[in-house]
Formats: C-alpha cells, structure tokens, sequence
C-alpha cells in the first residue's frame, strides 16, 4: 500500500504532514543509523517520492516540506561539525538508573545529583539552563532557584512543577516563563528525587536549586557525575557528557511511542533538527520496520533526482 494509500490526499494537509513525518523519520534513520551522508539521504528520499508519483501519484502535491528540508539541512551542519568534535552518546534510562542507585549515596550531594540528573533526562533540559559557568556566580533572575519548584497532585499522582528560562537563540521568551513538568516513572523518579533534596536542605526561596558541595552545580560537574553513574554500572564514558541526559530523553520519548511534534514542543527545539537527538532505538526502528515490511516498491537505476535544498 503506498503512503497516499494509507494518508489519503483529501484528508489535507493533516495527512500531508503525517506523510512528511515519515520521510523526515526516514531520513533521520539513514543518517543516524546507516551512516549516510545527510545529502545522499536526501537523494535517497528524492527517488522514493519520484518512484511514488510514477507508481502512485505524488505523495506530497502542492505541500511544501519545510520541516523536511529543515531537517536535512540541520543534519547537514552537524555531519560537517562532527570532523571537529566527539560524537556525543545518548545515556540509556536504565543505565541512569541502575548508575544513580549504584554510584550516589544517600548525603545533600548524593541527594543533589540524582536530583539534578533526573530533571535533566526527563525534562530534556539543556545544561544552561540549570547549571552555571562559574561555581562562584549565580544568575538567579536566569536560572532556577528553590522558590521556582511547586509540587501538586492530580489524579495520576504527584507532579513537580520547575520554572526555567530556556536557552535557544530563537525562543523569544524574556524570564522563567517556561514550565518544565516531571513525573515519576518506573526507572527514574525526578519528583520524588526533587522532594528528597528540598526537604532535607530547608533552603530558602532565593537559593540556587542544585547544590553540590555548598556551591551551584556547574556544567562541568554534570558531566562528571554522568560518566561517573555510567562508569559505576561497567557502562564507558566515551562520548558521555552532560548533554547526553537531554539525548537520552529525547530518544527514550521517542522509544515510548511519544509524538515526535510533543517532543520538540517539551524539549524547546525552535526546528525539526530535534530528530537529530532522537537516536534510534530498537522500539522505534520495530515501528518503522512494520511500514518497511508493508510497502512494495521497484527501484531502478538512476531514478535518483538531486534537489538543492537550502
């Protein structure tokens, strides 16, 4: 069955987008997990719209895929960065579990980072925007503070609430006006971590949130403390950075059959280029491998038709 097939052209745009949804998806995985370059991926996915508009009809007619350029583009920047830095891993949630209970006692620092780390992967935060550059100065008009937590219930649980001000050149956003909202899960539990630091602690409203050894938690340490929890469960820290925490949520998201539209959204992404971070994981590839197993196609040589995107 082609994807018009399965999204019907008189569903509008709605359809159209879903089937853009899985191009983008289909290219994220031929760069990510096949090792293709970003702008064979895009010649890959220019033949499969040009034999479908042969076989079928065009998938796509009158639709302009932004997001989809956005994406090959974005991944074009970062396959040409990555000559010049580490390719950075996403860390597992198991591995951050199984690590915090392995590596992180139960003292005001122990209690702090399993708190800090927990946040961080499940509210796919950046590093900047609860950590400081320096242990010695803290922003407290920018980053979050005791009095920036409330905890509330609903019928699901407790739920804790952490107002932050996001960093992302392109989000106009002046303050802590963006709520980040953690629940516990059945690996991690960042709600329950977060009461278990503020409850021992009796810190003022005013204090910075994260406190590590008496001072405000760095980049720097976070990135210690990850490898740190990977190391203590046998896992290698190669690639592991602070930055893997917001990798590994997005792509555990995603795994979990999240909305990859809900994942941008909670992860302040201002572009498609948030599938990058979305790793494949073998629950994602199982739902991609169903649509591969269930669409007949012929290829041919020389069918492939080089756009410029820009």
């Amino acid at each position: 069955m082609s994807m018009v097939q399965m999204a019907p052209v008189e569903a509008g745009s709605e359809a159209q987008r879903a089937v853009e949804d899985s191009l983008i998806l289909f290219a994220v995985w031929l760069v990510e997990v096949r090792g293709v370059a970003p702008r064979t991926a895009q010649a890959y996915v220019s033949t499969v719209r040009a034999w479908h508009a042969r076989r079928f009809g065009e998938m796509l007619p009158a639709f302009e895929c932004v997001r989809l350029r956005a994406v090959l583009k974005g991944m074009q920047a970062v396959k040409a960065s990555r000559s010049t830095r580490k390719r950075r891993r996403a860390v597992r949630t198991q591995m951050l579990a199984a690590g915090m209970a392995a590596a992180l006692d139960d003292t005001p620092d122990g209690r702090c980072a399993r708190a800090a780390l927990s946040l961080a992967f499940c509210g796919l935060l950046r590093v900047g925007e609860y950590t400081t550059p320096s242990a010695v100065r803290y922003d407290a008009h920018r980053l979050p503070t005791v009095g920036d937590v409330t905890f509330s219930n609903d019928e699901f649980g407790e739920v804790a609430t952490v107002m932050i001000w996001p960093r992302k050149k392109g989000v106009k956003v002046c303050g802590k006006q963006v709520a980040v909202v953690v629940r516990d899960g059945e690996l991690l539990r960042p709600v329950t971590a977060l009461r278990e630091m503020l409850c021992q602690r009796r810190a003022a409203a005013g204090e910075p949130l994260f406190l590590c050894q008496g001072r405000p938690l760095t980049k720097k340490k976070v990135t210690a403390l990850v490898q740190f929890v990977v190391r203590a469960v046998g896992g290698s820290a190669a690639g592991i950075s602070s930055h893997s925490l917001r990798i590994g949520g997005a792509t555990a998201a995603l795994a979990a059959g999240v909305p990859p539209e809900t994942i941008r959204i909670m992860g302040r992404w201002d572009s498609e280029v948030y599938a990058i971070y979305c790793r494949m994981s073998r629950q994602a590839a199982l739902r991609l491998g169903v649509a591969a197993a269930s669409t007949p196609f012929d290829d041919f040589e020389g069918a492939f038709v080089d756009d410029e995107l820009s």
